[in-house]
């Protein structure tokens, strides 16, 4: 019995070994993946890893931390001039996207909402990921550890950038604060509010009653073509988040010059028609879909001035 037990100990410290060696061999690949994903989300937009990977990037963070964790204890780890190359690396990248994080941010909050966005075409917010990234990088790693926990008094750019983390958790949290705050007051002025008013607040009147009008006017079993996923579209063109407000209908997904779909194979029943939620757009984007001609039975009118009802024609861009 004891030998099996010896024998069992053994194998897992042998496969403990294995696992740290490969930690230690692919984490600068994990680490510049996990970097451009982090990247990515703030030049293009939030949820297009998981849109086009079918990955959430937190997944993809939980795992650089544990590659990071395991990777530090390979013999190897303390001889290797990579490891201290990228150490220094994570260090001057969270002193950047620390001070970009919280300067887009500031910018953002003198001026007005999506004013980032509009002018240099990136999202401020998701900057706290490629912070949070090689932050955490560096100070799992021992030589960062050390040198976080043993300031000696003295200024050196590790505070900097741990007064950097201060800030940035200190503005996230005064943005939740803010959002709680607006919730509860709503609350206790509106204590008997009906659900479609308190809905509204949430997601926005106009919104909310489109997704109520689609829900009247066409039937569960059906299949609708909605935007692209891109601004000005964040709600109408999400088909994750379109998708609980008109649930059991299907959505796909179409282009903005292109349904992406074969009509005369029977794929699409209904075509969004969605000027836009937002005043901004993204680069290649223009408010107004469909930009192509729907060969239609019909068109149901939300909200018009001029019309109202239903038209028997179809669909044409003009």
């Amino acid at each position: 019995m004891q030998n099996i037990q010896k024998y069992d100990k053994t194998n897992l410290l042998a496969l403990l070994r294995q696992v740290r060696g490969l930690c230690y061999s692919i984490f600068p690949l994990i680490w510049a993946f996990t970097l451009l994903v982090s990247v990515g989300e703030v030049l293009v937009y939030p949820g297009v890893i998981k849109k086009y990977l079918l990955i959430d990037p937190l997944w993809i963070y939980s795992i650089l931390i544990a590659v990071r964790l395991f990777s530090k204890y390979d013999p190897r780890y303390k001889k290797s001039v990579l490891s201290e190359k990228l150490n220094k690396i994570n260090l001057s990248l969270a002193f950047l996207f620390g001070l970009l994080y919280l300067s887009l941010m500031i910018l953002e909050r003198l001026s007005y909402p999506n004013f980032v966005f509009s002018k240099l075409h990136v999202h401020p917010a998701e900057l706290k990921w490629p912070f949070f990234v090689v932050l955490i990088s560096y100070a799992l790693s021992r030589h960062g550890f050390y040198k976080i926990v043993d300031i000696k008094n003295k200024i050196k750019l590790e505070v900097i950038i741990i007064s950097l983390l201060l800030m940035v958790l200190a503005n996230n949290l005064v943005g939740i604060r803010l959002a709680i705050g607006k919730d509860i007051f709503f609350m206790l002025n509106n204590p008997f509010a009906s659900y479609g008013l308190k809905m509204g607040e949430k997601v926005g009147f106009l919104f909310y009653e489109y997704t109520s009008f689609i829900k009247t006017n066409v039937p569960e079993e059906s299949t609708i073509l909605i935007p692209p996923r891109a601004y000005p579209w964040p709600q109408t063109g999400n088909f994750a988040y379109l998708r609980y407000f008109i649930h059991p209908r299907k959505v796909l997904s179409g282009k903005e010059y292109s349904p992406e779909a074969d009509y005369t194979k029977n794929e699409i029943d209904y075509v969004l028609i969605a000027w836009g939620e937002t005043t901004t757009a993204e680069p290649g984007y223009t408010h107004g879909w469909p930009k192509f001609d729907v060969p239609a039975e019909k068109i149901i009118i939300f909200q018009s001035s001029d019309r109202e009802g239903e038209i028997y024609e179809d669909y044409e861009y003009e």
